[in-house]
């Protein structure tokens, strides 16, 4: 089953999370094309770098924006534990939900029947 977005928190994460990293992580990725030679191979520097980036996402995401926004690496509850089951809820805990109705799937209220537009099922890092 793929990670999915169950929270506010875990939404408002995803978009801080995206707005800080993914530029950086663009710029890595064109710079490795960029210094790429025949084989595909990159220079130590730059291998480095990259190794960096990754590392510092790796370390702003279990230091910051999981303690701050919620797990973003896996689904966090489950069903029954949503209450309103509309575009939000609440939590057995009291966490606002966003965008799920009881089975799960988005309510309609975006593009792809997802609340926000779309965007909120995949895996790794808040769906990302």
């Amino acid at each position: 089953m793929p990670y999915t977005i169950t929270t506010k928190r875990q939404e408002w994460g995803k978009r801080v999370f995206s707005n800080v990293w993914l530029p950086i992580i663009r710029g890595v990725f064109k710079l490795n094309a960029r210094f790429a030679d025949r084989n595909g191979r990159t220079p130590k520097w730059l291998n480095r770098v990259t190794g960096a980036v990754f590392r510092a996402v790796w370390v702003s995401y279990d230091g910051v924006f999981k303690r701050v926004f919620g797990d973003g690496e896996r689904t966090v509850g489950g069903k029954g534990e949503e209450v309103g089951g509309g575009r939000t809820g609440t939590r057995a805990g009291g966490e606002e939900t966003v965008g799920r109705t009881e089975d799960g799937k988005g309510d309609g209220g975006g593009k792809d029947g997802n609340e926000n537009g779309g965007g909120e099922e995949g895996n790794g890092l808040y769906g990302l």
